[in-house]
């Protein structure tokens, strides 16, 4: 918890206009050191080794990407199997609450600096340190859902109304609205779901429709990018209403390709567009989806999208009301930003390898492996 306590503030520090450099890196080699030698040490059987290679494709995309916070990564979620789910989304909480909070107070003493945005030539969208308007409010969604998972009971009217005047105030600040509806959106489903129970999600229908969820929604996306013509009026239509982003998908689809293990993709923000030295013309993948398959590579991709799906489908059976909130959550976000990666402030993944009676991966591997036996002995 302590390694995954500090990576998580390292990598929310690092966000903001505060650079760790040298520090930040040594942090994650540091991390993947600490955090393989714990692995080693309370790994006991060889039987593990599918589970080892099934994260083993984290360190591909790592190393073909230039990521080392996914060796990070794969090893935290490795150690995850020592833990439980609730002490890492609550040490998660802690983790973010408490960077963001570091990064706002040096932006107001003046330490670093609050970039303020323009939007539309009216709104202004304040940074409050970190590179992007949006950044806080993103935060801000996951702090929710955390907040409303670690409450082991049901909360009241009250308490919604301060979480959705939260969320206002975020949205106030930043003018990010997919996040502030999203929140509301959540705080909806909270109350149809977990509070009043008007709806089961153990159903045949809602569990078939978390059985496809994340394949329709990743297989939707990446077709509306990759198949975007601004001769086209609908699609020219909808790219303008999504801010260029389907053509910023097509784009790299034209400069990179598709790799199995992913490539490092050069892109740059609006914070390097707007506030950088030279003319730096935009270039940006919003879209998860897209940005793991291009980015992280297709063998990546698949992996995430089955986790994610074994996450969706086992909370909806379980009827984890808040579990499979977050979880649809994430794959609408996922749509037009790519935090379903960052387990950093969305531990959401970590749920698919704890050792409590959700662990859907060692579950599947389990059930992978009496049926190699059974073949075996019929054969």
């Amino acid at each position: 918890m302590a390694v995954y306590a500090l990576f998580a503030a390292a990598m929310i520090i690092d966000a903001s206009l505060i650079s760790l450099g040298p520090i930040k890196t040594l942090i994650n080699y540091g991390s993947v050191g600490i955090l393989a030698a714990i692995l080693i040490i309370r790994s006991y059987s060889l039987k593990q080794i599918r589970f080892y290679l099934l994260f083993g494709i984290f360190i591909f995309a790592a190393l073909t990407t230039k990521r080392t916070f996914l060796l990070v990564y794969m090893l935290l979620l490795l150690n995850a199997r020592y833990s439980s789910f609730r002490k890492i989304v609550f040490t998660s909480l802690i983790a973010s609450s408490l960077s963001i909070l570091f990064v706002i107070l040096c932006c107001k003493l003046g330490l670093i600096a609050d970039l303020v945005y323009t939007r539309d030539g009216v709104e202004n969208a304040h940074s409050y340190g970190f590179g992007h308007y949006s950044s806080i409010s993103y935060f801000a969604l996951y702090i929710t859902l955390m907040w409303l998972y670690l409450r082991k009971h049901a909360v009241g009217w009250l308490e919604l109304a301060a979480l959705a005047a939260f969320n206002f105030g975020i949205y106030r600040i930043t003018t990010t609205r997919l996040s502030f509806y999203l929140a509301l959106f959540v705080l909806l489903l909270y109350v149809i779901i977990v509070k009043y129970r008007w709806i089961k999600t153990s159903s045949t229908f809602i569990v078939f429709l978390s059985s496809i969820g994340f394949a329709v929604c990743f297989t939707a996306c990446v077709l509306l990018h990759y198949m975007y013509d601004p001769a086209n009026e609908i699609l020219e239509k909808l790219n303008q209403q999504l801010n260029s982003r389907l053509l910023m998908g097509r784009t790299a689809f034209d400069l990179y390709g598709l790799k199995l293990f992913g490539q490092s993709i050069e892109m740059v923000g609006i914070k390097s567009a707007v506030f950088g030295e030279g003319n730096q013309k935009y270039f940006y993948i919003d879209s998860g989806y897209v940005y793991a398959l291009i980015g992280y590579g297709i063998l990546f991709t698949i992996v995430l999208l089955l986790l994610y799906t074994m996450v969706l489908r086992n909370t909806a059976k379980k009827e984890q009301g808040v579990l499979f909130i977050w979880a649809v959550t994430v794959m609408l976000f996922s749509i037009s930003n790519n935090a379903w990666v960052s387990i950093t402030y969305n531990p959401l993944l970590f749920y698919a390898v704890v050792p409590e009676a959700n662990n859907v991966l060692t579950r599947l591997l389990d059930k992978l492996k009496k049926q190699k036996l059974i073949h075996i002995q019929l054969s």
